[in-house]
């Protein structure tokens, strides 16, 4: 029985209606007040009809939901049993196969930007603010203009554009590619339809039209590379090219101005409005001196510290060129020649100190005499490419065609002139070539022209029967090095 229900408040009342009820009899009986007694007697029916009405009154089934929280939990019994609710039973799963998952197809890879370019040197010594400052031009090269790095034979024309155009590469500046032509044969109209046969078989043009007039070839590369963001590097070029038709043609632009740049290396002031020039003047004493220092140390011969007065005359006496002061590094590396006695011998063979082309003529004809007594007809064989960029077993068999060794031997003596200097490594360990500077390249002709015309011929001949020989051994190659050797695409 809980406080609160009907039982306990009837039982409650019923205790009063007794209580009352007694009250009244013996108010009665003690002779009280009539009024006092049948007050206690009306309290007393009063609570007696409460009872009556409380247990009579009906009371609502309470029914619990969850289960009680106590041991022996106080269940209400239904009126009637209720009927069971069945279990509402679940059908069973079906096994569904997951839809196939389709691999994401891999993103192709972006093709790499094509680079028919010339090896970097293997050593660029100063010109800090030079390379700073022809960065920038290219960069925010635009419209129809060119950049041209002006300068001596020899003064690191070429060694400076290939370093700002390896740092434009590392900035994937030019997004189209880059083109290198070495322009020091082609003079006037024909050396332009050569340079425009080239651009056309490296960028896949129509060949077709160089077979009309060269206005029409002109209009062909025009259209092919407008709209390009591509670097044309043009190199030694000669002070009678049609330089402003050719980059009137290369640096044809889009209608929103977008279309490629030239760069372009000579000894020539072109004094144009279309060309930005940059001069290269010969270095300083002391930009000389390291980079004598350097190619020292390069081909193995550290210079030691009693040396330096003797290295400062070898630079002094070679102008301070470039060139030439690359030779005499390679030549004392190579020989093991006293430098004291170097800086006299240069001094005789290239004075007077100061005649720029004369002093890098003069050191390549010291260098090679002096090195290569022997072997001078193999040297003088390389001037019958018309590139500066050999392939060096192709070199080796036409070399040695000519001197009367073996392609080994032959090979040997190139590689020993590379380590001189006099020519430079280009290519890379799978397909290794050798770059004539074109001083080096004039030198060779006209040693080869001592030779006379027999060995000329000969020279010819074997780089025919060479050439010939590769392309039947690869006819579906279509390697670009055929036609200018050395710059086939970069990766």
């Amino acid at each position: 029985m809980r406080p609160g229900s009907s039982l306990f408040n009837g039982i409650i009342l019923l205790a009063v209606a007794v209580v009352m009820t007694a009250a009244g009899l013996l108010a009665f009986i003690a002779h009280a007040p009539v009024a006092l007694g049948a007050a206690l007697l009306t309290l007393g029916s009063l609570a007696v009809i409460g009872v009556v009405v409380t247990l009579a009154r009906p009371h609502p089934r309470v029914v619990r939901l969850t289960p009680p929280t106590s041991a022996t939990p106080e269940v209400a019994q239904p009126s009637a049993p209720a009927a069971p609710i069945p279990a509402r039973v679940e059908p069973p799963p079906v096994a569904v196969a997951p839809p196939p998952v389709e691999a994401a197809p891999a993103a192709p890879a972006a093709p790499p930007v094509p680079a028919f370019l010339p090896a970097p040197g293997p050593l660029f010594v100063g010109r800090e603010q030079e390379l700073e400052e022809l960065v920038a031009a290219l960069r925010r090269a635009r419209g129809a203009t060119a950049i041209a790095v002006i300068g001596p034979a020899g003064a690191g024309k070429h060694s400076l554009v290939a370093q700002a155009v390896e740092a434009h590469r590392a900035a994937g500046t030019f997004t189209a590619g880059y083109s290198w032509h070495a322009t020091s044969a082609m003079h006037g109209d024909r050396g332009l339809r050569k340079l425009l046969i080239e651009v056309l078989e490296r960028l896949g043009g129509p060949m077709v039209a160089m077979t009309a007039t060269l206005r029409m070839g002109e209009a062909a590369v025009a259209d092919l590379v407008r709209g390009k963001r591509m670097l044309f590097w043009l190199d030694d070029v000669p002070a009678d090219f049609p330089i402003g038709r050719a980059i009137s043609t290369l640096t044809a632009r889009d209608a929103e101005g977008n279309g490629p740049a030239v760069i372009l290396t000579s000894r020539t002031d072109w004094d144009m409005p279309e060309i930005t020039e940059i001069l290269l003047e010969a270095p300083q004493l002391d930009e000389a001196f390291d980079l004598f220092r350097e190619w020292l140390e390069l081909t193995g011969r550290p210079l030691e510290f009693e040396e330096y007065e003797a290295a400062k005359a070898i630079c002094v006496n070679l102008s301070d060129l470039s060139l030439a002061v690359r030779l005499a590094a390679g030549y004392a590396a190579q020989s093991g020649a006293k430098l004291t006695k170097l800086a006299a011998d240069l001094g005789s063979a290239v004075y007077p100190p100061g005649d720029l082309l004369r002093t890098g003529e003069q050191t390549i004809a010291f260098v090679e005499r002096s090195l290569f007594p022997q072997p001078r007809r193999a040297f003088a064989a390389l001037a019958v490419f018309d590139q500066p960029i050999i392939d060096l077993d192709t070199a080796s068999a036409v070399a040695a065609s000519v001197s009367g060794g073996t392609v080994a031997d032959t090979r040997t003596d190139l590689e020993a002139m590379v380590q001189l200097g006099l020519l430079e490594p280009d290519g890379d360990d799978a397909h290794p070539q050798i770059r004539l500077h074109p001083l080096v390249q004039r030198y060779a002709a006209s040693r080869l022209e001592e030779l006379g015309t027999d060995v000329t011929l000969a020279a010819r001949a074997a780089l025919a029967s060479v050439m010939r020989a590769r392309r039947g051994a690869d006819a579906q190659d279509d390697d670009l090095a055929w036609n200018t050797p050395g710059v086939a695409p970069r990766s």
